[in-house]
This record gives C-alpha cells, structure tokens and sequence, in this order.
C-alpha cells in the first residue's frame, strides 16, 4: 500500500489516496470500490463479523493501522464518535449545551434515542409563533385570543357579556346562550321525531295536577313563569300544617 503514510506521533497509517465524502480512505478492488480501513481489517484481523462495524479507536478517519481498528456495533460505534447526540449521551447536556439530559427534562425514545424535552418545547413554540405571524401577515388570523375585544360573534368582551372560565381562559355569554337554545331546539326536534315530546308549559291548558289555567287560576312570576294558584295554595296549606304541627 504505497499510498500510506505512517504519522509518527499517532502511529496512524495515513491513507493519501482518494477519500470519499465522508472522509474516509477508499480503493479501487476490481469492479468496486472498497472503504480502506475495512479492507486492512480484513487481511490482518480476518473477516468482519455479521452486523458488526469497524471503528477507528484513534478517531482518525483516514487511519488503517489495524491496532487501531475495532468491530464493535452500530450503536456503540455512533456512541464513540463525536456527533452531537453522541457526545450529550457521554455528557449528560443536550446538544444546545444549555439543559441536563436528567430527570423530568429527558425522554428516551423507543429505538434508544434520548431527546431533550426544554428544546422540544423551545422549537415547538418558535414554530408556532411563526405560523402565528405568517397568519397574521396573510390576513387570516385574528391574533391571539387575549388581544381580541369581540368574539367571532361580534359580541364584546366586556361587562356582563364576559365570562372567566376556570383554566383563565375567555368565553363569550351571548354565544354560550345562543349554543344552549339551539342544542335544546335540537333535543326538542330529536323527541318530536320520536313521538316522545311533551307539550312546552307554555302551550299546556291545564297543570299538572288537572287544573285549567283560567285568569283567575293562573299566577305570572316577575320572570315569566305560569304557576296555578290551586296548586300553589295547597303546597302552603300542606306547609302552615307542618309548621303547625311542630309548634305544638
């Protein structure tokens, strides 16, 4: 092999041939092309094992000095080198230098691959941001929800209208009861339909009890409500009796 130099202070056999992209040594052996660390593996170590890799213990790509070459796994081929999720799961930091690789902050996918869940969320929310801006720049958002005075509705969020949830968040009351009167319409229609509606008390002629709602048997509460005064007087006859009772 003359194209091998030997590095005196390493004791790496320097390969000053072609190089691939990645920067390892390569060779020409008939009709192909060969990786030359793999081949000096081979003729002095003997074959490589299935599944195995072949690794530089110096870190010298261009080395094919046996005594520096090692068939290791994948996996801890990938953990010796020098790539950023290398060197965090060596280091315990994640590849921004910036948070521990411990605790509630790592999590650890399935395949083994560790992940840092501050940076996650970092580049989760710079994301999102940005989508937020591009909406905003191409007029379809209305911005965050926090900045806005109305409601998609129209209705604004002020006085009586504005209704605080418990999480903090914003609802608007007008739209809240507009949503219950349609989903009670839709109950309403749901039961005619299926012949198990009751008459609206609105529309009733009679109590509950068999009494007519006539001008002098019906009662208007200040808020609306039909009451029967037939009714209404035996609940407080019922009522004064008890009362009575217990007096005595």
């Amino acid at each position: 092999m003359d194209k091998v130099r030997v590095n005196a202070q390493t004791g790496c056999w320097e390969w000053r041939g072609r190089l691939a992209t990645n920067g390892y040594g390569q060779l020409s052996a008939g009709r192909t092309t060969r990786q030359v660390h793999r081949v000096t593996y081979e003729e002095h170590k003997g074959a490589i094992p299935e599944g195995l890799a072949v690794d530089h213990l110096c870190r010298n790509r261009i080395c094919c000095n046996p005594d520096h070459l090692e068939a290791v796994t994948n996996r801890e081929n990938w953990r010796r080198g020098m790539s950023p999720s290398a060197i965090a799961v060596k280091t315990d930091v994640c590849s921004s230098g910036n948070h521990s690789l411990r605790g509630d902050n790592l999590y650890v996918y399935p395949s083994g691959v560790r992940r840092c869940k501050a940076c996650q969320k970092e580049a989760s929310d710079k994301l999102r941001e940005e989508k937020r801006l591009a909406r905003i720049a191409s007029g379809e958002s209305r911005g965050r929800q926090a900045d806005r005075t109305h409601c998609p509705a129209g209705h604004p969020y002020s006085g009586d209208n504005l209704h605080i949830t418990k999480t903090g968040g914003r609802s608007c009351r007008a739209c809240q009861r507009e949503a219950a009167r349609r989903h009670r319409e839709r109950k309403r229609a749901e039961l005619e339909a299926s012949g198990k509606a009751r008459v609206r008390a609105s529309d009733r002629t009679e109590c509950v009890h068999g009494h007519p709602y006539t001008e002098e048997n019906t009662y208007f509460h200040p808020d609306g409500r039909r009451f029967c005064r037939t009714c209404t007087r035996a609940v407080n006859r019922k009522s004064y009796e008890r009362i009575k009772r217990r007096k005595t």
